[in-house]
């Protein structure tokens, strides 16, 4: 996988964001009347709406090319496989693994790393229990209720 350069695709964002930086969200929906319809995704509770960015359909093709261009997907496949995509450090991103519901084993360096977050998980349930319990203490403690500490 390679560093961010200039490319087509980059270029072509550049220019696009030029063509639009003067236009204003009520020129875009006097434009459009469709603008939200076009611009917004409803899935189960959630709504992404980027209708109210300054973006259009032609923004957002780009942006998908631009992804495939820089092959997207296979940084989101490596991710999610554990492999070392932070450049920089040379490890891995472990985000999907932190928020990962089930026990399903992810290997990183050859060892299973999800026992680990789990119980960093634990550790930081009575962590913040305890840091719940002082603050209740000390709002007791402040109404003249005496309580020892944590």
């Amino acid at each position: 996988m390679n560093e961010i350069a200039p490319s087509p695709g980059w270029q072509a964002l550049i220019d696009h964001r030029r063509a639009l930086a003067g236009r204003s969200l009520t020129a875009l929906f006097a434009a459009n009347p469709q603008r939200f319809a076009q611009l917004s995704l409803a899935w189960d509770d959630w709504l992404a709406d980027w209708s109210k960015q300054r973006l259009t359909a032609e923004t957002m093709a780009l942006l998908v090319a631009y992804a495939r261009e820089r092959n997207l997907p296979a940084w989101i496949a490596a991710m999610f496989a554990g492999e070392k995509i932070n450049l920089s450090e040379q490890r891995p991103a472990l985000h999907t693994a932190l928020r990962q519901q089930g026990d399903a084993p992810l290997a990183v360096d050859g060892a299973d790393v999800i026992p680990a977050i789990r119980n960093e998980d634990v550790a930081a349930c009575v962590h913040c229990h305890c840091v719940w319990i002082r603050e209740a203490r000390v709002r007791r403690i402040t109404v003249g209720v005496s309580a020892s500490a944590c």
